[in-house]
Order: structure tokens, then C-alpha cells, then sequence
């Protein structure tokens, strides 16, 4: 799987990278708070049916990547995840959401959270996007700006989840998954996790920039 970096100008966010069970989260772009590996394993049984249809070998616990499903398994899975007994485990505000798939056989599954922070930034709150030649050589990036609203708002979604990780939801696909290290509150922002030119330019049609 291809690993993605985030950057936010001066502040660095480390890469944590769908169909969701609910409408909540099929704008054309969302910015979602997260629920990680480690609280989930704290709140179902180890041998929950939900780790026998994943691969979490290597799952970081403070991570919103839960691990990996083969697609044989994936109509399996997304069935055990609506299921009424596996939820009432959970916290009301817990959604799913599989990752952009970049490895044929195989999606990765992430668990978010309805933002308990109100306002944070969509679709109406990006100024511009552009592609950008990245540090690597042939790779590219995404430079994400925010209005001046969004930026606020990026600032304050950052603030209230310092340690945790942001997902960037697209048309209900989770692109990345950045670690917050710090509040941002430069109002812009640079994707990059070797993108070829097409695959970034992909990405900004579906921001709609």
C-alpha cells in the first residue's frame, strides 16, 4: 500500500492512510475526526468476529487504520459492521469507512467519529487546490488552501485533536489519515504520498478545484 504523507507547511502530520454505514459523510469532501485501533480492541471481546475478517498485524493502536480485508471478505465484513449486536459495543458517533483502494485484492478499513467540534471545515471552506511537483523525485503533491472561515476552523479541528488522528474523506473514500502533532493555523496544507500526476490531478477533480 502506498504510503501517504501529510504536511501542514511549518507543522508535520504523520500518516495514520469507503462506504459508509450511514449518510453522514458523503459530501464531496469531509474532514473527520477519528476513533483509534487501540480504543477499539478496549471496547469488543479479542475474539470478536471483527478481527477474524481483518488483517491487524500491523496496526498502530493510536491509529484510525484498522487493518487490511481482502475483497472476498469485504460484503462479509460490512455486513458484521451493521450488525445491531457489534454496534451497541460502540459509541453512537462511530462510523467505518474504507480506504482509496491503491492495493488490487484488498481494502483498509478506518474508523471515524461524528466531529464533536463544531464546524469543521468542507467543501465551501477550500479556497483553491493545486498540483505541485513533490520533494521526490517524479512524485506530486496537493496543496490545499482554506478560506478564511476554513482556516478557523482547520485551526480549531487541529487544536481539539492534537495526538489524534484526522481523516480526509472524498466522496466517501478516506484518502489519508494524518496524525495531529500540533494546532494549524496557517490555513493551508500539502498532501503528498507519491502521486503520480494523474492520481493527483484525480484527487483534485474529485475536490472539486
Amino acid at each position: 500500500m502506498k504510503t501517504i504523507r501529510f504536511k501542514i507547511f511549518i507543522a508535520f502530520l504523520s500518516l495514520g492512510s469507503v462506504f459508509t454505514l450511514q449518510t453522514y459523510g458523503q459530501e464531496t469532501i469531509l474532514f473527520s475526526e477519528t476513533y483509534s485501533y487501540g480504543e477499539l480492541t478496549g471496547w469488543l471481546d479479542p475474539d470478536d468476529s471483527l478481527f477474524h475478517l481483518l488483517v491487524t498485524d500491523q496496526s498502530d493502536p493510536g491509529s484510525a487504520r484498522l487493518g487490511n480485508c481482502s475483497e472476498q471478505n469485504a460484503d462479509r465484513l460490512w455486513s458484521y459492521l451493521n450488525n445491531k449486536t457489534f454496534r451497541e459495543q460502540l459509541p453512537d458517533d462511530i462510523w467505518f469507512a474504507w480506504g482509496r483502494q491503491t492495493d488490487p485484492g484488498h481494502r483498509t478499513l478506518f474508523a471515524l467519529r461524528k466531529s464533536s467540534v463544531t464546524g469543521v471545515p468542507g467543501i465551501d471552506d477550500i479556497r483553491s487546490v493545486s498540483v505541485q511537483k513533490g520533494d521526490a523525485g517524479g512524485s506530486y503533491d496537493l496543496l490545499i488552501k482554506f478560506t478564511g472561515e476554513g482556516a478557523e476552523k482547520w485551526a480549531t479541528l487541529t487544536r481539539e485533536n492534537v495526538g489524534r488522528d484526522i481523516a480526509i474523506v472524498i466522496k466517501g473514500e478516506v484518502v489519508t489519515a494524518p496524525r495531529v502533532m500540533m494546532e494549524i493555523v496557517q490555513g493551508k496544507c500539502r498532501i503528498s504520498g507519491d502521486f503520480s500526476e494523474q492520481e493527483a490531478s484525480e484527487i483534485k477533480a474529485l475536490l472539486g478545484s
